[in-house]
């Protein structure tokens, strides 16, 4: 099986194309640069008018799996970084999926131009979502008047069951924080998000995110991406346990030698001559030096790259080894391949690969059996460097 070059979403920033903006004349907002204060605050405002939300869900196939005149649920803007904040609206369209709603909009606080990894949130969401105009999915605070409200989706699981499903295009509103979460906190990942489960939201996810560069990887040959979350992990050289123990090491950070040993396992066994790329970045904290070991066991190494390149990798990569982050997983949802996972505070789909924390054997017996069927049946019952292409 040769790589899977995904068609995504022209992405924003440093990579494709800009979105036409409204409000800017008959200017080719392609030709502005994406991040000057003009175009950043025309993008990041969000929508005004309520009737857009019909244009939304004219775009957004995931927002509309029980039809674009299904009640309306609105979820409120997380508060962390890019990952998470794309991580809750997803979880927010499967809330609306299961209760057969449409999701009609994300409402943001009153602070705009939120960034993460050098993106404008809301531009992100547009890419990802293959949405175009990225305003369409964010409707300020103060925006719709709600017909109901409820803290958390179990509260208005509870509502419909004793009033009744909402009336087609009434508006409900869900400002719980970490959507996500609770998502979790019901179990079984899968069955919120795939077609077995709630009529095929993963798969309208996959069809909306579109990328139209060349991927790094190689022709003809496994590949394999790994994310190593560094940059936003703090470094303290001083700490008793060494230089990689920052004060939210414990929490997210994953050593060195576990990828290493992992590499080991990976390419010996499973997918021996496949091309491995390692995508991290610094933020201040790292140097370029700190990937040597990783560029002599043979990885090509990315740092502070486009967040959507590097999804764009993420989703199409034979072998996806996400770290222990919202950023690798919701790239994850996309890749149909095979997937190992960090065990971390969100769950994994069914058939990902989990591995465990061991240093010297990260994947153990089952893991790694689990890992070899993945490859038999992606790639066939031998992944070696003369695959052809496709």
């Amino acid at each position: 099986m040769a790589v899977r070059l995904l068609l995504l979403a022209p992405a924003l920033a440093s990579s494709v194309a800009v979105y036409p903006l409204q409000g800017l004349g008959d200017r080719d907002a392609s030709s502005l640069d994406p991040r000057s204060s003009r175009v950043s605050q025309s993008m990041c405002l969000g929508r005004i008018d309520p009737v857009r939300v019909d244009t939304l869900l004219g775009r957004c196939a995931a927002c509309r799996l029980h039809g674009a005149d299904a009640p309306r649920l609105y979820i409120k803007e997380g508060v962390d970084g890019l990952g998470s904040r794309l991580h809750d609206i997803i979880a927010g369209m499967a809330m609306a999926n299961h209760a057969q709603l449409a999701l009609g909009g994300v409402v943001y606080g009153r602070k705009v131009c939120q960034e993460s990894h050098g993106l404008h949130v809301l531009q992100a969401a547009g890419s990802f979502f293959g949405i175009g105009d990225p305003r369409l999915m964010f409707v300020q605070h103060g925006g719709p008047a709600f017909n109901q409200s409820y803290p958390r989706y179990v509260s208005l699981e509870r509502g419909v069951a004793k009033f009744g499903r909402p009336k087609p295009n009434s508006s409900i509103f869900l400002p719980g924080h970490c959507l996500a979460c609770e998502l979790d906190q019901r179990g079984n990942a899968s069955w919120w998000y795939t077609p077995n489960g709630l009529g095929g939201l993963l798969r309208a996810l996959r069809e909306s995110f579109v990328w139209t560069r060349p991927l790094a990887f190689k022709t003809g040959v496994p590949s394999i991406a790994i994310h190593v979350r560094r940059g936003d992990v703090e470094l303290n050289k001083s700490a008793a346990s060494g230089p990689q123990a920052g004060n939210n090491w414990d929490m997210r950070g994953v050593s060195d030698e576990w990828y290493f040993s992992l590499i080991a396992q990976v390419l010996s066994a499973h997918v021996p001559g496949a091309d491995l790329h390692v995508f991290s970045s610094l933020e201040g904290h790292w140097n370029s030096s700190d990937f040597d070991g990783y560029r002599a066991r043979g990885a090509t190494v990315h740092l502070d790259g486009d967040p959507m390149e590097v999804w764009a990798h993420f989703a199409a990569a034979d072998v996806l080894v996400m770290a222990k982050s919202s950023f690798s997983q919701v790239p994850a949802l996309l890749n149909d391949n095979c997937v190992i996972y960090q065990p971390y505070m969100h769950l994994p789909l069914d058939g990902w690969v989990s591995a465990q924390a061991n240093d010297a054997q990260p994947l153990d017996t089952e893991a790694a059996e689990k890992l070899g069927r993945c490859v038999a049946s992606k790639m066939g019952k031998k992944a070696e460097p003369a695959l052809e292409a496709a």
